[in-house]
């Protein structure tokens, strides 16, 4: 989630798909999707649809199919309630004292506020949310930077980069908040598209910059500020201008997930309720060979992220990415 501020006035890894599977620790046994290269079993001529495409079943395949063409979709209950009762309860501090909060005129305004740097106040977010499979499956298969070339020796090397969190945020929108202007969270890393008619792998892998999981923590609703998104916006060029008339409202109960590419036109809705507040977690994902909107090694004590399993170590970018990326001291893995 970027947040632009006003103008003053005046890589590598030689693998294959078992080490990379390795790479993750994850005990990931469905690779197909990491690499793409299935749009034949796919009818990539349809049309985005008005409505976001609402899941049950935890289906990375599913999921992926539907982002292809819509750019975002929903999955019902996604995360336990009394994990997000637990999540509330440790960022409610935060939220409450004013930890991030707004002033009049910033991209959000002063009835927004936020709890930054998740990872160090809750591990019920850090296991339950940024820990889930499906993020990290869906993830790797949109964010993985990789390239083949051949080296001096004749042999063919893949390279492959996984992706990382960019940032971990709890938005808080309060009666009486405006909508927010609709926009692309990948304009952060100066990720200009060209318009497409339809998504098309391997073409496309390299299109987004990041993606986004919004999971509820209380009912998100049209009338108290939903984030509003124009399916099949990851198709629009650069220069074409988004629609409010084409915007819907992303409507979740407490423990629904929205999962959303950065290329998709969103913003916040209005809250235009007189007493109920809305709350969402925002886990922001990026290439791994780009850098974190929120900078997680400066933000989370160590402490605190020598207690979290492996996985999420290495999704925060505690690890040598295979062979130069991120070393410290040696080339030695560090997570």
């Amino acid at each position: 989630m970027f947040i632009p501020r006003r103008r003053p006035a005046s890589g590598g890894l030689r693998t294959n798909a078992n080490t990379f599977s390795q790479v993750w620790s994850s005990g990931m046994d469905e690779l197909w999707f990491l690499f793409g290269f299935e749009s034949s079993e796919i009818d990539m001529s349809s049309r985005a649809t008005k409505q976001l495409t609402r899941l049950r079943s935890p289906s990375a395949k599913e999921a992926i199919d539907c982002m292809r063409r819509d750019g975002a979709v929903i999955f019902k209950q996604l995360v336990p309630v009394v994990s997000i009762k637990q999540a509330l309860a440790d960022v409610q501090h935060a939220l409450e004292h004013g930890y991030g909060k707004y002033k009049e005129g910033d991209f959000f305004e002063d009835r927004t506020s936020r709890a930054t740097g998740l990872l160090r106040l809750s591990s019920s977010y850090a296991h339950d949310q940024l820990g889930h499979r499906l993020l990290r499956d869906i993830a790797d298969h949109f964010l993985t930077t990789r390239h083949e070339e051949r080296m001096a020796n004749g042999e063919p090397y893949l390279w492959e980069t996984p992706p990382q969190i960019s940032s971990c945020i709890a938005f808080k929108i309060d009666p009486g908040a405006k909508a927010q202007i609709l926009h692309r969270d990948d304009s952060i890393y100066h990720n200009v598209h060209e318009p497409i008619t339809t998504w098309t792998e391997p073409r496309d892998l390299s299109r987004d910059s990041s993606l986004s999981l919004f999971v509820a923590g209380t009912e998100s609703t049209a009338d108290n500020g939903a984030t509003r998104l124009i399916p099949g916006s990851h198709l629009l060029g650069s220069n074409e201008e988004p629609q409010e008339k084409d915007a819907i409202p992303a409507e979740l109960e407490p423990g629904d997930g929205l999962f959303m590419l950065s290329s998709v036109y969103h913003g916040g809705g209005a809250n235009i309720t007189s007493e109920r507040t809305r709350i969402v977690f925002a886990s922001s994902i990026i290439r791994g060979i780009l850098r974190q909107e929120e900078n997680q090694f400066l933000t989370v004590p160590m402490e605190t992220m020598r207690k979290y399993p492996e996985n999420v170590q290495r999704f925060a970018g505690f690890l040598q990415q295979f062979p130069e990326l991120g070393w410290v001291n040696s080339m030695q893995d560090q997570a």
